[in-house]
């Protein structure tokens, strides 16, 4: 078995454990924490938000764009804990809104980051070859 396998088969299984705790995070906040009754739309909605972030969590680990994934990472996590907290707090009403768009905006952070961190990376690697 070669590493270019192993390293396929790790980021496979990075990438479908982030997309089930980003289901997990979710369905649990928007059903338990909101208390909003969760119907097939929302389960479908959760399954493809947690599918695209699993992506692009896998499309990291399979390029090995390591910084690009830990700066990815790291906004995925603070955006879960905002979003879990805003929940749990109640904002008079506007906590699904609020705690989504924190989520969504830490993640766009995170994205944007660890994509600039990853080209001075590589343009430093590229200028020193050189």
């Amino acid at each position: 078995m070669g590493t270019q396998h192993k390293n396929t088969k790790a980021a496979v299984l990075v990438g479908l454990l982030i997309a089930l705790l980003s289901f997990a995070i979710f369905s649990i906040g928007v059903g338990v924490l909101l208390g909003t009754p969760l119907l097939p739309g929302n389960y479908l909605a959760m399954a493809i938000l947690g599918l695209l972030i699993g992506s692009v969590a896998f499309l990291f680990l399979f390029f090995k764009l390591y910084y690009a994934f830990g700066s990815f990472m790291a906004g995925f996590v603070v955006g879960s804990i905002l979003m879990l907290s805003t929940f749990w707090k109640g904002v008079a009403g506007w906590e699904d809104l609020i705690g989504l768009l924190s989520f969504l905006m830490f993640l766009a952070i995170g994205l944007g980051a660890g994509l600039l961190a990853q080209l001075i990376v590589f343009l430093v690697k590229k200028s020193r070859k050189t």
